[in-house]
């Protein structure tokens, strides 16, 4: 959670402790031997389907809105016989399919770790906790499967493997699924953060909210999807979150995923976060583990209250450092991708909030590859995709120890729309990129994929972009033949939050997607109300239409690379050594952060690298989307 995420890790080096181990207890030996791996059957026809995506999406096209069913798309990507074979050659090897989507697309196999070795050529992870909890980085598809097998997405411990994603995910109740007593009293944790210096203003819901334009809509008969990874969020904290600031509170979103008790729960108990007597460092530990749940869905509830809300977390273990943080994301990329492929048509939700991701150079090709064809595929079906660009510039995020240009996917894919993160307006200033130079906490994501070429519907404000003055001030190292991201971008400083009961500050890009994603649910209320189908994939129309029929055009501000450089640990140890709140933590961390680094990107009039096409307006997208041709849902 941009800087924070810093202090936290700050505070555990000067003093708090938790007991990790709490999250991994009660699991059987006879599990932990056992590994499931994802494989991805090659899906036919996919420059149909690229093309299908792109004829539903162009404003221009007479087949805007005419949006496919589940099983349109299923039929035309089927590949049986690529299934066939595949079901043959785990047959051979004596696995067991646990699982396989509707469609055939993915399959999950189940075996021992040695049955897994021999038959992906897998070499075993370096740590005896990754052993237990993880995957392999080292996959590769057999040559016998490689016709039919695109990739294998990852060897995983059976007991938090993806195959809760097919035919084994359950809702399960809210933790703390009581009422509280006194929801409009809701007390000021210590260590309550603010942004230092000028940006120091916090975002409400109605600061949000009137941000955007949205004044008192309410959404109705519309749901939307939140996909928190490796993260839960608690009903009481929801709760008393409306509570304390006016909003709606009779829809209860609903949780998805493998959780079957708090995970967090102990820890708790160790570092209690719930008086005044509470370390500033102990407070910060306990709340990032909540953090970004309640961010997403405290803030996409806020901004499409009436809207049915489901929350999809997923048990993946504990995070030790970067790798296991690393195979956490690839791990909630996989049951993104799985659950995209098998969601039917009544439980199909018309938008998506996204708020994490990983470098490119991270992840593999294939997986990317199958994310990007399932977002083709709810492309095709009228769904919206938004996804955090990042908050680590233009590198690699937190804990960037290299000044250079590292693009994060999924914000870099085609297929989604990419949210970048301003601040001024909370704190009554003028709208700018959140940047750490300007006074900001952290550096907003975006940039150009080394990946994915220019989409088409974006080319024409890459060009302008990259053939105007403002990238001249850029560090070379860039992609400029590049998809680029952010398109849009929004409020994303300072954000009050609840969590444990107490109020909170967080921010980043996943603090404006999940806000702009329930902007989007809005309008797609409207529009359903009106006969006419959902917005669907927004960016064809963006850009035809441009900063100004969208969005504010934000022209100020720079997303450089947020990196660390080689004296920050000790400069940041002993800055901090002496706080005893986190905002003042906070300060220290980014008083240590290396300011030469020219690698990032300048905002400019138009999309630009920085901030997309600016934050967008509500009236502005009802007026745009307004204008695509009521058209019937096929």
């Amino acid at each position: 959670m941009a800087l924070r995420e810093l202090v936290i890790m700050l505070a555990v080096s000067v003093g708090a402790h938790a007991d990790m181990q709490a999250l991994d207890q009660g699991k059987q030996a006879d599990q932990e031997s056992l590994f499931v791996a994802v494989l991805t059957v090659r899906q036919r026809n996919l420059h149909l389907l690229e093309s299908e995506c792109k004829e539903v999406s162009d404003p221009a096209s007479p087949k805007r809105g005419q949006y496919a069913s589940f099983h349109q798309v299923g039929k035309l990507i089927q590949n049986l016989k690529g299934l066939e074979a595949v079901k043959a050659w785990i047959a051979l090897k004596g696995l067991e399919v646990v699982a396989e989507t509707l469609f055939g697309e993915y399959i999950m196999v189940r075996g021992q770790e040695q049955q897994l070795q021999r038959a992906f050529e897998w070499s075993s992870p370096a740590s005896d906790h990754e052993s237990k909890h993880g995957a392999a980085k080292i996959l590769s598809v057999p040559k016998d499967l490689n016709e039919h097998v695109l990739a294998v997405l990852g060897i995983y411990a059976d007991h938090v493997g993806p195959n809760s994603a097919v035919g084994h995910t359950e809702a399960y109740a809210p933790f703390g699924i009581s009422e509280i007593t006194d929801v409009h009293t809701v007390p000021v944790a210590p260590g309550y953060s603010k942004n230092f210096g000028r940006y120091n203003g916090t975002a409400t819901p109605q600061v949000v909210r009137s941000f955007y334009g949205v004044g008192n809509e309410m959404a109705a008969g519309i749901s939307q999807d939140i996909f928190s990874g490796n993260q839960n969020w608690t009903l009481p904290d929801l709760q008393a979150f409306r509570g304390h600031f006016g909003l709606d509170r009779s829809i209860v979103p609903e949780s998805i995923g493998n959780f079957s008790i708090d995970p967090y729960a102990a820890i708790e108990k160790e570092l209690p976060c719930n008086s005044t007597s509470s370390s500033w460092a102990g407070c910060s530990i306990v709340t990032s583990w909540r953090t970004e749940a309640s961010l997403d869905v405290q803030y996409m509830t806020a901004m499409a209250q009436g809207a049915a809300t489901r929350v999809h977390t997923y048990d993946l273990g504990k995070i030790t450092n970067q790798s296991t943080a690393n195979l956490r994301l690839e791990q909630a990329l996989v049951d993104w991708i799985v659950k995209a492929a098998n969601t039917s048509d009544t439980e199909l939700a018309l938008v998506h909030s996204i708020s994490y991701g990983l470098t490119e150079d991270a992840i593999a090709v294939g997986l990317m590859e199958a994310f990007n064809t399932e977002a083709m595929k709810l492309c095709w079906r009228g769904v919206s995709i938004l996804v955090a660009a990042g908050d680590g510039g233009v590198c690699q995020g937190h804990g960037s120890t290299t000044c250079e240009y590292s693009p994060v996917f999924p914000a870099s894919s085609p297929y989604v729309t990419s949210i970048g993160g301003t601040m001024g307006p909370e704190s009554n200033l003028p709208e700018i990129v959140a940047n750490v130079a300007d006074g900001g906490a952290y550096n907003a994501g975006g940039g150009f994929s080394k990946l994915f070429p220019t989409p088409w519907y974006q080319k024409t404000a890459v060009s302008a972009y990259v053939d105007g003055e403002a990238i001249k001030a850029s560090m070379p190292g860039y992609n400029a033949a590049g998809r680029g991201y952010p398109d849009l971008a929004g409020l994303s400083n300072n954000f009050a939050i609840v969590i444990n009961g107490m109020l909170f500050t967080s921010g980043g890009t996943s603090a404006a997607s999940p806000s702009i994603a329930g902007l989007f649910s809005l309008v797609n209320s409207r529009r359903l109300a009106d006969g006419r189908p959902s917005v669907g994939f927004v960016n064809p129309t963006l850009y035809a239409a441009g900063s100004e029929a969208c969005c504010h055009d934000v022209t100020k501000g720079a997303n450089k690379c947020t990196w660390e450089g080689p004296s920050f640990a000790n400069c940041s140890q002993q800055a901090a050594a002496f706080c005893t709140d986190e905002a003042c933590g906070i300060n220290a961390t980014v008083s240590c952060l290396p300011t030469t680094c020219k690698a990032g990107f300048e905002a400019s009039v138009g999309w630009d690298p920085a901030a997309g096409l600016g934050s967008p307006k509500y009236q502005r997208l009802l007026d745009l989307f307004s204008a695509v041709q009521k058209a019937v849902m096929v």
